[in-house]
């Protein structure tokens, strides 16, 4: 390709880029500019959703929204984990995986929404279907699950039992500990609680003491 050539065709992929979505324009590699450009705008929407829970692949999520026009972002994100180094799509294992039980399941859809509302509450500005893939996303799988363990220990017969909540209430004290401790020990963690409006100066003391 000459050199006049190549300059044709990256001013023409500059000037497609200027008209992508403003959530993907500056997150998109010029070389994949045309074939983004060509996306619907649902389909466009969800590799923006995808891109803010993790994705990373773009050419394989764009390879896959070829084939399935209606794809939500943790789809893609699945998709484009779920391939070989040479970008082929990974065989099916021989038997079925054990369901990690943090999988979100219907039986427990208030617990999804509750992580929802936690989402909304810390990060206000997400967008709401950033906000629901984050939710449904392997990210945010364990703390689901421990948001559904912690609602069926109280929702229990035996929590009117003294000696287990006095158990729970020790197992809760040791978390916060722990948590207290990984906080103190890395400041990212303690500018991202800030930006989100918790105050930790009472998790900090306790630390420090």
């Amino acid at each position: 390709m000459s050199s006049k050539s190549y300059e044709r065709k990256k001013k023409r992929r500059l000037e497609i880029k200027k008209t992508l979505p403003e959530n993907l324009r500056d997150r998109i590699a010029l070389r994949n500019v045309m074939a983004v450009a060509r996306l619907t705008s649902e389909q466009q929407q969800a590799l923006a959703n995808a891109l803010d829970i993790g994705l990373k692949r773009v050419p394989t999520a764009l390879r896959h929204l070829k084939t399935h026009l209606d794809v939500s972002a943790q789809e893609l994100l699945r998709a484009s984990l779920n391939t070989t180094s040479k970008g082929a799509a990974l065989p099916p294992p021989c038997s079925p995986a054990p369901q990690h039980p943090s999988t979100p399941t219907p039986a427990h859809p208030e617990a999804l929404e509750e992580l929802l509302s936690l989402l909304k509450t810390c990060y206000p500005d997400m967008n709401p279907y950033s906000a629901r893939a984050l939710a449904e996303s392997e990210a945010l799988s364990d703390i689901l699950a421990v948001q559904i363990v912690y609602q069926q220990v109280f929702d229990s017969p035996h929590f009117n039992t003294d000696f287990v909540v006095v158990l729970f209430h020790n197992l809760l004290e040791q978390t916060q500990e722990q948590l207290d401790q990984r906080i103190a020990d890395n400041p990212a963690y303690q500018q991202a609680l800030r930006q989100a409006g918790i105050d930790i100066s009472v998790g900090q003391e306790s630390v420090e003491q």
